[in-house]
């Protein structure tokens, strides 16, 4: 099964030499920023991307197989940090971010098609000057919201916020005293608070 939704990338990935860019689609409060790595400008989706080359850079960011959480770094350097006015800092903290995958003839230089690398949010953005000032946008992926801890707890109250009536939760208190059979073992009683011989002292 093919992670392509593009069949001309698809085709084109099978080739011994590619010609691979990246594009980035920022929504910023006044406009979108949209910038690419190549070296002239691209039109995506009739959308024309201003092309930086290696004035633009992004973090590394593993590849992994599972479902996870990412963070990563866009920057761009050679620029007056002040064109970045105060406003958009301010507004632009959970706004949009869109990083295509733009697939290009060698030959012809051509948009050959696009695929969605990842989407996320938009959280930091920082002004850094220096003898190479640059403008730094840190994005996150919206499954970081699975790392935040919503404040609920496994009790009636909680539970009868959600579902009226609903008293299964009045049994979480009881299993911490129930006796177990584990393995064709019974496990002796867990008293809270007291260390058992098999599971080690309550945390």
């Amino acid at each position: 099964m093919s992670w392509f939704t593009d069949a001309n990338c698809e085709a084109e990935s099978l080739k011994d030499h590619v010609c691979l860019a990246y594009a980035v689609d920022l929504d910023f409060p006044s406009a979108h920023v949209r910038v690419g790595s190549w070296s002239g400008d691209l039109i995506i989706g009739g959308n024309v991307f201003t092309g930086v080359g290696t004035l633009g850079s992004v973090s590394n960011v593993p590849e992994r197989a599972q479902l996870t959480t990412e963070r990563w770094v866009y920057m761009l350097s050679g620029v007056d940090p002040a064109v970045v006015p105060e406003s958009e800092i301010d507004n632009c903290f959970g706004r949009s971010v869109i990083e295509y995958e733009v697939w290009i003839n060698p030959a012809t230089f051509a948009v050959i098609g696009t695929e969605i690398n990842r989407e996320g949010t938009m959280g930091r953005v920082r002004r850094r000057d220096g003898g190479e000032p640059c403008i730094e946008v840190s994005c996150e992926t919206r499954l970081v919201i699975l790392e935040q801890a919503d404040g609920w707890r496994f009790t009636t109250e909680h539970q009868e916020k959600f579902f009226s009536g609903d008293l299964g939760l009045d049994f979480v208190r009881r299993m911490e005293s129930i006796t177990l059979n584990w393995g064709g073992h019974v496990v002796p009683e867990y008293i809270p608070g007291v260390s058992h011989p098999r599971f080690g002292p309550k945390r």
